[in-house]
């Protein structure tokens, strides 16, 4: 099964992955404090709409743990 396949029903980032010039294509998430919007990633800056760290961290106004699934 694809991943968009298995990712149908959920918002997908359309951000490029830094490196590759790839579409990123993970799960978007908005920040409940500031309202930020873009995915998630394991190490900085690896997407141009990444919005958050591998802590939960929004990288917009330094939010932990205030991460909200778009859908």
């Amino acid at each position: 099964m694809r991943y968009e396949a298995l990712k149908s029903d959920m918002n997908l980032c359309t951000g490029t992955r830094t490196g590759y010039g790839l579409a990123c294509r993970g799960t978007l998430y908005k920040c409940a404090k500031c309202g930020h919007t873009g995915c998630k990633q394991n190490r900085g800056r690896t997407c141009s709409n990444q919005a958050f760290s591998v802590e939960d961290r929004c990288l917009e106004c330094g939010a932990v743990g205030q991460m909200e699934v778009l859908q």
